[in-house]
């Protein structure tokens, strides 16, 4: 009965207007090029984007504060056995001409550093180190190296200009030249040889 009042039953199509009205489809909201920022607009509650530091942005440690942590307690201080009273206390650090435990001499504490040393080869050389202000972050281009190989006159010349003529450390001027003769003079003895001492008795 209900087949013949109302006839075929017939399959609806897929998308077939069933009477309603459809929405449109919503479309992508597009930002202009030139509108799209990297960083957010002031009145944004947005954080903003973390940037890469610099190394002249970074809080770099005071070398008085360097020197309270490691005045007391450091792997390169010398350790002296007994109730000794000395006033001197030594050190084995780089970077130290006097390896004397102090801030003047220090090698962790300043930034700026004076080293002598032989140079390790059989040219006898002497390696004059400095320490670069800006190279701090970097270990393998910290120190400005140069071998020296004249005469000593020529080398502590050569040293005085790089020390207290640059105003790089005028204070170390001294002990730089003290070091120098000390390096130098070892040098030359190991040069020539050790002198043997003759051990068999005068003969009569």
């Amino acid at each position: 009965m209900a087949d013949y009042l109302l006839g075929p039953i017939k399959p609806i199509k897929s998308g077939a207007n069933l009477g309603y009205k459809s929405e449109p489809p919503r479309r992508r909201r597009t930002v202009p090029q030139a509108a799209a920022t990297t960083t957010p607009p002031e009145h944004s509650d947005a954080p903003p984007r973390l940037h890469r530091l610099r190394y002249s942005e970074m809080a770099t440690v005071p070398e008085p504060l360097i020197w309270e942590i490691v005045k007391k307690n450091n792997c390169f201080l010398v350790k002296q056995f007994g109730n000794s009273n000395a006033k001197v206390q030594f050190t084995k650090e780089p970077n130290n001409l006097y390896n004397v435990h102090s801030y003047k001499h220090s090698g962790l504490a300043n930034k700026k550093t004076v080293t002598i040393q032989p140079s390790g080869g059989k040219d006898a050389a002497v390696v004059l180190s400095t320490t670069k202000t800006k190279k701090q972050n970097a270990p393998a281009k910290l120190y400005h190296k140069s071998v020296m190989r004249k005469e000593f006159r020529k080398m502590a010349k050569a040293v005085k200009n790089q020390v207290s003529d640059n105003y790089y450390r005028p204070d170390l001027t001294k002990p730089a030249l003290a070091r120098l003769s000390s390096v130098y003079r070892s040098l030359q003895v190991a040069k020539s040889g050790v002198k043997k001492k003759n051990r068999q008795p005068a003969k009569l």
